[in-house]
């Protein structure tokens, strides 16, 4: 999960920084609709990447949550009798 985090961080960041080039190039000349293209399929993937990295962060707190909450961990709990009947 680290490594999976830590590559989108990675990509996320070098999108970033190819899109605040692209932009110091547009605003130089902003007729470029050919380039304000390019910086808004960047966006986009940025945006992919940050969703990406808040779903990963939700399962983690998620995961956690349900390793300290006592009550889900019974065995004897209205679920898991659910499972068993289901084996």
């Amino acid at each position: 999960m680290q490594a999976t985090r830590f590559n989108t961080m990675r990509k996320r960041k070098e999108l970033k920084a190819q899109r605040n080039l692209l932009f110091e190039r547009f605003l130089k000349n902003p007729l470029d609709t050919g380039q304000a293209l390019k910086i808004k399929i960047i966006d986009d993937q940025v945006a992919a990447c940050a969703e990406q990295m808040e779903q990963g962060r939700k399962a983690e707190v998620s995961s956690m949550r349900f390793l300290s909450d006592p009550v889900a961990q019974r065995q004897d709990g209205p679920d898991y009798k659910k499972l068993e009947s289901r084996r």
